[in-house]
């Protein structure tokens, strides 16, 4: 990481940017949206700044191809969840007043480390896809869903699904990537807490020994340690980033068994599935792909009954759906920042469930997302309706059998 953007009030840029050049980060003052130059590797700025500019940060973040550069939230330090929540919503990261210039760098250099990994990812994902569309001729009538009849999909359809794959790859390697951060940037800050503090203790033992038995003398020594304010704050903050680090496993826990549950399903058998779990799993799972397009809302009706339906055909279909609406989203944008919605809804509809996809992004007819979905929802005799929107966006209603019959099985 070259030069990282300051954008912080007062004297407490030129104070931070001293005390980062001595870990090795080189760090500028920036005064608003028009400093937001391509020769900034990252920027650092209160949470509620970021807020207020936030059309400005995305199209500085989204210049800067082939994937954002990082960017840091600075919070009060007795911010709630709520302001955690709105703040990751436009940055990668955040720290907490007063801002530590060791646990900053650290952060700073591993979000460097991890972005630099993702745009290999990323080319990598490229490549295979590039190679995978010019094996294939496009040869679906993606208006007319292509040959849903049959045991394939078709070039469009395949090419859709390809797409949503690599977007959720991709996304769940942000996902992860992100608490990771957390635990690498604290485990550095505890390290240079550890290293601190064992260099204090050394230098009171010396302290001790040269003194003897002079107590006022060792209780003046003992006094100047206790009035260092870096080593205070190193240690009021340990606790903090102890408990950081915890939640931060505790997500990448989560993202993992979501990804197992997801990767373990059978393609091709109909079984009963809870409908919700599959989507709690694809919801985790895809964050990452719409987390910066849209806010999504979930209305389940409670008890919902299961579905005869093979669990990876629910789950990919699924995961289409979303990837859609938050390409459409981000197309009726435009760059121009804001979120769109996406709300999802599960209900019962007599004999079988309805599970209800609607976005406000621009208005498209049937596209090969919506084409392999309705080839999936084909093959295993379920329901689909794709609508559009008055002003703009979709909505997608799939009906999935909740019986045995042959109906059910796709006979």
């Amino acid at each position: 990481m070259d030069v990282i953007g300051l954008w912080l009030a007062g004297n407490t840029t030129a104070d931070l940017a001293r005390r980062l050049a001595a870990q090795g980060v080189a760090a500028h003052q920036i005064a608003g949206p028009a400093d937001l130059s391509g020769d900034l590797d990252g920027i650092v700025a209160p949470a509620g700044m970021l807020e207020a500019h936030a059309q400005a940060v995305r199209a500085f973040r989204e210049g800067r191809a082939p994937l954002p550069v990082p960017v840091v939230a600075v919070l009060e330090r007795d911010a709630d969840e709520a302001a955690v929540t709105r703040a990751l919503g436009v940055a990668d990261e955040i720290i907490r007043q007063p801002v530590c210039a060791i646990e900053l760098a650290a952060r700073l250099r591993l979000l460097s480390r991890l972005r630099q990994g993702l745009v290999a990812a990323r080319r990598q994902e490229a490549l295979r896809h590039d190679a995978k569309a010019r094996a294939r001729a496009a040869k679906t009538d993606f208006a007319s869903g292509g040959n849903v009849a049959g045991t394939g999909l078709g070039a469009g359809q395949d090419a859709a699904l390809m797409e949503s794959l690599g977007r959720l790859t991709l996304g769940v390697a942000q996902e992860i990537a992100s608490p990771v951060q957390y635990v690498g940037g604290n485990l550095e800050f505890m390290a240079n807490t550890f290293a601190r503090m064992v260099e204090s203790l050394d230098g009171l033992s010396v302290a001790a020994l040269r003194l003897g038995q002079d107590e006022a003398g060792l209780a003046a020594a003992l006094a100047e340690l206790l009035d260092d304010e870096e080593l205070r704050f190193l240690l009021e903050e340990t606790p903090a980033a102890i408990r950081e680090s915890r939640e931060g496993l505790d997500r990448v826990a989560a993202l993992l068994q979501s990804l197992g549950n997801f990767a373990r399903q059978d393609t091709v058998t109909p079984r009963t599935v809870d409908v919700a779990a599959v989507l709690e799993d694809v919801l985790t799972l895809s964050r990452g792909v719409w987390k910066y397009e849209a806010d999504v809302a979930t209305d389940i009706e409670p008890d919902l009954p299961a579905v005869v339906f093979p669990p990876a055909d629910l789950g990919r279909a699924l995961l289409v759906l979303l990837v859609r609406a938050a390409r459409a989203i981000r197309e009726k944008l435009g760059g121009k920042g804001g979120k769109g919605r996406i709300d999802v809804l599960m209900r019962r509809a007599g004999e079988a469930v309805e599970v209800v996809v609607r976005d406000d992004g621009a208005r498209c007819p049937i596209d090969r997302s919506l084409a392999l979905v309705r080839a999936m929802m084909g093959r295993r005799r379920a329901g689909f309706e794709a609508l559009a929107g008055t002003d703009g966006g979709a909505t997608v209603v799939l009906t999935l059998p909740r019986d045995h019959g042959p109906a059910a099985l796709g006979a």
